[in-house]
């Protein structure tokens, strides 16, 4: 359960570091020079890096929620049966 949970909260922490990589895009097509070309090139690039971005993240919470943390734990339970049946 742990190593789930483990995973959960790498892919939380990954999620801000995507989103910054997405500012960082915006940031460096808008330039030090408010030109209007410049801002609109960073907020195209801020939305084809920030869309996927987003994808990703969802698809990635959608995977640890419906996959990898049911997995987890069904494996921890087959763990406590053959401990206990080791017992006896």
């Amino acid at each position: 359960m742990w190593s789930a949970i483990k995973r959960f909260a790498a892919a939380i922490l990954i999620t801000p570091l995507l989103v910054f990589a997405g500012v960082f895009a915006w940031l460096a097509g808008a330039g030090t020079k408010p030109s209007p070309e410049a801002f609109l090139v960073g907020s195209v690039l801020l939305v084809v890096v920030g869309i996927p971005i987003v994808l990703i993240s969802c698809a990635i919470y959608i995977c640890l929620a419906l996959v990898i943390i049911p997995v987890d734990m069904c494996i921890a339970k087959v763990r406590r049966f053959r401990q206990r049946s080791r017992r006896h």
